[in-house]
């Protein structure tokens, strides 16, 4: 198994709170199998429950608390963005703690991390053209770009197009806090899980979740090492 995979069976572990065992984790090849896996020792025979209607109703209770907001105001078809105009990352952390669920991050705008991008390859290519070293360009500039990336996180303020409405937020939500939100109201939904299931792989092998079927096989179609 390669480290991807490790690292993959790591998250799903603690996103799910149940342990797999070395043996499973060999066998497990396809996002389907993993599916497969995670549904039956951890979810079978729960009640069925739609968890994306009891998130939004926490969600539009954490929204009404922490920016003052009516109940007509928060709809699922919402922006987001219009609900949360300023200090948005002020307010992000505020919703985090209200809903003790893990929120998406937001993202840097577009010219923040084009600016980061030029700053740190420019340096990287001199570098390299000076030395003859293309190893030493691609140190370089992975070095840069990881100090950028750490110097702008607080200009990071943009909701991210997968969450730009009420609803498509409380997706993202349910993705990535599924094991957590099930456990809080005993019940599950193998639909909702599959999308969570979908949404970790492409996080963690840096994959489209539109990519990610249940016959994709994490080495062949998904580039896992």
């Amino acid at each position: 198994m390669g480290l991807d995979l490790v690292e993959l069976v790591l998250v799903v572990e603690d996103a799910y709170g149940l342990s797999i065992s070395d043996e499973d984790a060999e066998s497990i090849d396809t996002a389907g199998r993993l599916y497969d896996y995670v549904l039956a020792h951890r979810f079978q025979g729960m009640q069925e429950a739609c968890l994306s209607s009891v998130t939004f109703y926490r969600l539009r209770r954490a929204m009404m608390s922490v920016l003052q907001l009516s109940r007509k105001d928060v709809q699922v078809t919402a922006s987001v963005s219009a609900l949360i105009p300023a200090c948005r990352r002020h307010v992000w952390r505020e919703l985090q703690t209200a809903l003790a669920l893990r929120l998406p991050d937001l993202k840097r705008p577009a010219r923040v991390t084009a600016i980061s991008t030029l700053m740190a390859v420019v340096p990287a290519v001199t570098m390299g053209i000076l030395l003859g070293s293309v190893l030493g360009a691609g140190i370089v500039a992975c070095s840069l770009g990881y100090v950028f990336y750490q110097v702008t996180k607080p200009l990071a303020v943009e909701v991210r197009p997968e969450c730009a409405s009420v609803g498509q937020l409380v997706k993202e939500i349910v993705a990535r806090n599924f094991g957590a939100i099930s456990d809080q109201c005993l019940r599950a939904n193998a639909e909702e899980l599959w999308e969570s299931l979908r949404t970790l792989i492409g996080e963690q092998l840096g994959v489209r979740r539109c990519d990610v079927t249940k016959q994709s096989h994490f080495v062949k179609d998904l580039g896992a090492g």
